[in-house]
């Protein structure tokens, strides 16, 4: 069973001999609903059900069906009302703990605004989101948006997709010293799909973060307060490629030199003859902390 409980930080109440934190809301999903969803239909209904007995509040509620069609209960939310807030809060905890970050069934619901929002973050895309989140970021520092590139981002693929499947460890943390990590031995393989010769790529930066359930807010803090920021600060890169697969995202920097700006080699050439090596480090934070975070979960179509 997982269950995470909140209260507001700025009230207590009085009770016995000391105080007590007021209660603002909880989520909890039994073992045995998670392991059967594994083997349930991807579809999802969520609702919510309000209380009127002598203490009120709401309950969300997420369920699915089985392949005998027979209702199987996921998850449960008690909050104080239905808003935006606590539906992204419920609907973050759910993919976290219960879908993991592959999964993106069918959502049946109500019209609450609040769930539609997170909607329309997920139809945003988490690549989008995380690219919004680092020009933000840049320009309160004074630096210069980046601009897609779009060979980066095929670099960004094939390297997300060779990351896919492993673990975030201790081993990949904020702490990594940059060129102590292993590199890759196809990374010559990469550059060839990508038609890049590795002369166009020396300037540029490849930085992989692995962030479970990739909530949205806890992927941006892994490049804006960690020693990536040193990169995203440095106004020598103006273009980026990212690209995410199971937990990890990889986010590729470029620049405007020949260098590194990841232009294409010209038809017929030899793209990736050789390759220098390339400097990068993992950076993961060991549990997100999922208040206020961004829902990833919903997909518009089923």
């Amino acid at each position: 069973m997982v269950y995470e409980v909140e209260g507001y930080p700025d009230k207590t109440s009085e009770g016995w001999d000391r105080r007590f934190t007021v209660f603002r809301r909880s989520f909890w999903a039994f073992g045995a609903s998670i392991e059967e969803y594994r083997h349930c239909k991807p579809v999802l209904s969520v609702d919510e059900m309000f209380l009127s007995g002598k203490v009120r509040g709401v309950l969300l509620v997420a369920i699915t069906c089985d392949a005998d069609n027979q209702l199987v209960p996921l998850a449960f939310g008690l909050v104080e009302r239905e808003d935006n807030s606590n539906w992204k809060w419920f609907l973050t905890l759910l993919r976290v703990h219960v879908l993991g970050a592959d999964k993106s069934p069918c959502i049946i619901s109500a019209r609450h605004p609040g769930i539609i929002n997170a909607m329309c973050m997920q139809l945003e895309g988490e690549d989008n989101q995380l690219l919004k989140g680092i020009n933000s970021y840049r320009a309160s520092l004074k630096v210069p948006a980046l601009t897609e590139n779009s060979n980066a981002d095929c670099l960004a693929e094939q390297l997300a997709k060779k990351f896919k499947g492993q673990e975030c460890t201790n081993t990949t943390g904020a702490n990594t010293v940059p060129g102590t990590e292993p590199q890759f031995p196809d990374y010559p393989q990469f550059l060839n799909r990508c038609h890049l010769n590795a002369s166009v790529t020396e300037d540029g930066q490849v930085m992989p973060a692995c962030v479970p359930g990739l909530v949205a807010d806890v992927v941006l803090t892994n490049y804006t307060k960690s020693q990536y920021n040193r990169f995203l600060n440095d106004t020598k890169y103006s273009g980026v490629g990212i690209a995410n697969e199971g937990d990890w995202v990889v986010v590729v920097l470029s620049t405007s030199t020949d260098s590194g700006d990841y232009s294409p080699a010209p038809p017929g050439s030899n793209w990736a003859p050789s390759v220098q090596p390339f400097s990068w480090m993992i950076v993961s934070l060991a549990k997100p902390c999922v208040d206020n975070f961004i829902i990833t979960v919903i997909t518009p179509s089923c």
